[in-house]
């Protein structure tokens, strides 16, 4: 796979690629309920053979690891689904690796990766984890506005394929995260907050995270939707029993398909937007499989979407005029320090005992948000976010349904 020249290419295989989206019913995390629901959304695919390439190839699997968060918290993929994918995968004879990169300082990655559960998962069944923050990197020509190189780990681009596992959640910046999104742990380390830093607007953010995903399409991503996350995701919200697992050999026409069963429109996808307009999908080429029953009336989506309901040519600087921002409850605070690590632009630091925010620096990223272990960070805003969001509350009171219960977690 070559460097600066491959952008394009790849974006010609994904406009190529299979657009079907399947989906298949899985009420719960016990292990053979998972099993049967990965059978059933590869068998339209093409099972396994028809994405990857012929075994023994070496498979790089890409679950979400966003921080150090437990699997009841519904923030990283679930161990067992990460468990029934390298079954399968070692079962057909791949060669099998298993690498991300979360957010913040790579001195707690071994942490992560142990309170997730993943790590055990890998350990039990001799898997290796490749850290993607001390493999080094191939730097990618971008098509984003400013013209950056897009930082890409190493073991991404020397696999013979990436099978992408990510979690279906909403965003408090680009309102949903599911198999493009989970493709920015591509970026190794802190090189991830200096992306944060250049590309404050959504639609900035937008171009970064389809350039990740265009330097290196996954042939295939499987959703993680058993238990999905609503309200101010990708770490602060609230668990939404979806009860299903989705697949597809492109990943933006499953984000696609996803994000409109929760009641996100397309255009107000800033990620979705940027991968239309590079012809990394076409919408019209979408065939849906399965259970694609849409559940917009009980998903809650994050308070941040007025931002996207901006004119476009206009919503850099109106963006600027009506603020959302992160504040630290110090009741709930455990001063654990994620936020001042995930801080891109150092605005976090710990004074008089309590970790605060220098708004002055403070770029509104929300990376300590996404981190924040015990949901410490909280959102707030000026007078016209605190209208909206009581117009949501309001609305969600008075004419939206009770949001089912959360399913069983299984066993790992």
């Amino acid at each position: 796979m070559a460097e600066a020249g491959q952008i394009p290419r790849n974006i010609q295989t994904q406009r190529r690629a299979d657009h079907r989206v399947a989906l298949a019913v899985c009420e719960s995390y016990e292990p053979n309920l998972v099993r049967r629901a990965l059978a059933r959304v590869l068998e339209p695919l093409g099972g396994w053979e028809a994405p990857l390439p012929p075994a023994p190839a070496r498979i790089l699997v890409k679950p979400n690891l966003l921080a150090e968060f437990p699997p009841e918290r519904q923030v990283t993929t679930h161990p067992v689904v990460l468990r029934v994918v390298l079954e399968a995968l070692l079962e057909h004879g791949f060669s099998v690796i298993v690498g991300d990169s979360p957010a913040g300082s790579s001195r707690v990655l071994e942490r992560v990766w142990r309170t997730s559960g993943l790590g055990a998962v890998c350990e039990e069944l001799g898997v290796e984890i490749v850290g993607f923050e001390t493999a080094g990197h191939v730097h990618f020509r971008g098509r984003n506005r400013f013209g950056e190189a897009v930082q890409i780990a190493r073991p991404v681009v020397e696999a013979d394929a990436v099978v992408n596992l990510p979690k279906l959640k909403t965003h408090s910046l680009t309102l949903l995260t599911c198999a493009v999104k989970n493709l920015y742990g591509y970026v190794p380390g802190m090189r991830k907050t200096q992306f944060h830093r250049l590309a404050v607007n959504p639609l900035d953010f937008g171009e970064i995270v389809a350039d990740c995903y265009a330097a290196r399409p996954p042939a295939l991503s499987i959703v993680d939707a058993v238990t999905a996350m609503q309200g101010d995701g990708p770490a602060s919200g609230a668990p939404h029993a979806f009860g299903r697992l989705a697949a597809g050999a492109n990943a933006a026409a499953l984000d696609h398909v996803l994000a409109g069963l929760i009641g996100l429109r397309a255009a107000e996808l800033p990620v979705e937007r940027a991968c239309r307009r590079w012809g990394l999908f076409d919408p019209r080429r979408i065939s849906v499989i399965g259970d694609a029953t849409p559940v917009k009336g009980d998903f809650t989506i994050p308070a941040t979407a007025w931002r996207m309901k901006l004119p476009s040519s206009l919503s850099r600087y109106l963006a600027g005029l009506v603020r959302l921002y992160p504040g630290i409850d110090e009741a709930v605070c455990v001063r654990c320090g994620a936020c001042a690590r995930a801080c891109p632009n150092e605005a976090v630091s710990r004074r008089d005992g309590a970790y605060r925010i220098d708004y002055g620096r403070c770029i509104l990223c929300l990376c300590c948000h996404e981190v924040c272990p015990v949901r410490a960070v909280e959102l707030t805003g000026n007078l016209p976010v605190r209208l909206w969001r009581g117009l949501k509350r309001l609305k969600r009171r008075l004419f939206d349904r009770k949001a089912p219960t959360k399913p069983s977690a299984g066993t790992v």
